[in-house]
């Protein structure tokens, strides 16, 4: 049985249907299937709003935008995590630049004719 804390940490089980399991799933696929679910409540929920139905909440608009945000905060802290606890991932960003470029064309001098 899922952790209650997974599951009372994601508020999108209130505005959208999620099944027990896809709310437990901590995996990046199983943020990026969430996301993708909350995407297309967002894009509905807006063309609903953009067409004046009768059936547009803000509140549930409001909802969905507040989990959305949360489940890709929640996924850039998994991948900033992850990123700092993977051995060698981190390179220096002058290292980058101190090296030379492989294909870069060597300079013309003044007045030698372009090819």
């Amino acid at each position: 049985m899922p952790d209650q804390a997974v599951i009372s940490g994601r508020a999108t089980c209130r505005v959208i249907a999620l099944w027990p399991h896809e709310l437990a799933d901590q995996s990046p696929e199983g943020s990026l299937l969430i996301l993708s679910k909350l995407r297309r409540a967002l894009r509905a929920e807006r063309r609903r709003a953009l067409a004046g139905h009768w059936n547009y909440e803000l509140n549930r608009h409001l909802g969905l935008m507040t989990a959305y945000k949360a489940e890709l905060g929640l996924m850039r802290r998994a991948k900033l995590r992850l990123r700092r606890t993977a051995p060698g991932v981190a390179r220096s960003t002058s290292a980058a630049a101190e090296t030379p470029k492989q294909d870069a064309k060597p300079a013309r001098r003044p007045g030698e004719p372009s090819r």
